[in-house]
């Protein structure tokens, strides 16, 4: 597959007829992102023309990715403060990472999202879409809640250990995600050529 090519995927007809969403199909993007973006594609409009469409303002964006990040982070600093001041949980490390990392995978998730809303205009706007809905709504919660329930076995170690390690691995993914989507759609990526 030489670089350069796009994969034209044609939408539902409940969405409107004749429209198609444009992928870059370059070694970029992994097919496993191409398949996520194409699977939860609404529209076939970019980043850009939704925007104006939609008569985005970057400065609430902006507040968006600058306000959310830190009120994840804070209200998990809060938590763990409050577990912690309690003697039973102080002898226990293995529960902050757990608590943490929940709150690290949504400021990621928040960050990606920002990100490619304000500095990648021509990237489909169905990547938005997958990391919003998967990533914060679908996964997001689903990490939240089994995060707080997996600190109830503070008497098994592995099972702290375990789950923080998923969570690692979800960072992971989003990150992988964010940068497949800036490396493909960003400036360089856009022009191939350096800016």
């Amino acid at each position: 597959m030489s670089t350069g090519q796009e994969l034209k995927l044609k939408m539902d007809n409940n969405i409107t007829t004749g429209q198609e969403l444009k992928l870059k199909m370059d070694n970029s993007i992994p097919r496993a992102f191409q398949w996520v973006i194409a699977s939860s594609a609404s529209s076939a409009l970019t980043i850009g023309e939704r925007n104006k469409k939609m008569n985005m303002s970057p400065g609430a964006e902006w507040i968006t990715v600058v306000c959310m990040p830190p009120v994840f982070i804070f209200g998990s600093a809060c938590l763990a403060n409050i577990v912690f001041s309690k003697s039973f949980w102080s002898g226990i490390p293995w529960w902050l990472p757990v608590i943490m990392l929940a709150s690290v995978y949504q400021a990621v998730v928040f960050l990606a999202t920002g990100h490619i809303t304000l500095f990648l205009p021509e990237a489909p706007f169905a990547a938005r879409e997958a990391l919003f809905n998967v990533g914060y709504k679908g996964i997001g919660l689903a990490v939240a809640l089994t995060s707080c329930f997996s600190v109830l076995f503070n008497d098994q170690p592995w099972v702290l250990i375990t789950w923080a390690c998923l969570q690692s691995a979800l960072i992971a993914a989003i990150l992988a995600f964010w940068v497949c989507l800036v490396r493909a759609y960003g400036k360089q990526g856009a022009t191939g050529t350096k800016s």
